[in-house]
């Protein structure tokens, strides 16, 4: 049934109006998991579809299955997180809210257990936050403190930035940034 479940989800993109860039992204994320045992429950608005093990979790909009946020807390402690809540075309999830679901993977982890946070970023809000702030005269590091996720990141005490990565365009604009955040 997870297979099924799975592949719907993966071959729904299809029609999507995401990058493909998010989809192999997302899709690897799935591929991983596809032949684990993951338990697969609704939440109580019936709405979200949660899928988990001990080390992953996923959030899917049950509307509209594009729509993820997804947690894998790896062995070192360190905790990737994939959110996509909106399209190229600037469409919200109607059941998925960000900082719902950030305080969801943080709590189903435990806190105790999350060394760092990763982040990397491709497009959307954080890498425009990202961008700006540096063309307003910040450092890296605090470039990336104001993005959405450093500041969902600083509620729980990871504070500190660091920059595992960066590339950019012809243009001079930052496309790929990977960045840990981590408690002091």
């Amino acid at each position: 049934m997870n297979k099924l479940f799975l592949t719907f989800i993966i071959s729904s993109f299809l029609s999507s109006a995401f990058t493909k860039v998010d989809l192999d992204c997302l899709e690897n994320f799935h591929k991983k998991y596809l032949n684990q045992q993951l338990s697969l429950e609704t939440s109580d608005s019936s709405k979200v579809f949660i899928k988990k093990s001990e080390n992953y979790i996923s959030y899917i909009d049950a509307d509209a299955p594009v729509f993820q946020a997804i947690g894998e807390l790896q062995k070192d402690g360190s905790l990737d997180l994939i959110f996509l809540l909106k399209d190229k075309e600037n469409i919200h999830s109607k059941n998925l809210r960000g900082q719902e679901m950030f305080a969801n993977i943080i709590e189903y982890f435990g806190p105790e257990k999350i060394k760092k946070i990763n982040g990397f970023w491709i497009k959307g809000d954080n890498l425009n936050a990202f961008n700006t702030s540096l063309k307003n005269g910040l450092t890296f590091e605090e470039a990336a403190k104001q993005t959405w996720t450093g500041k969902q990141a600083a509620k729980y005490g990871y504070t500190e930035a660091i920059i595992k990565y960066t590339e950019k365009n012809r243009d001079g604009q930052y496309i790929k940034v990977k960045v840990q955040f981590e408690k002091p």
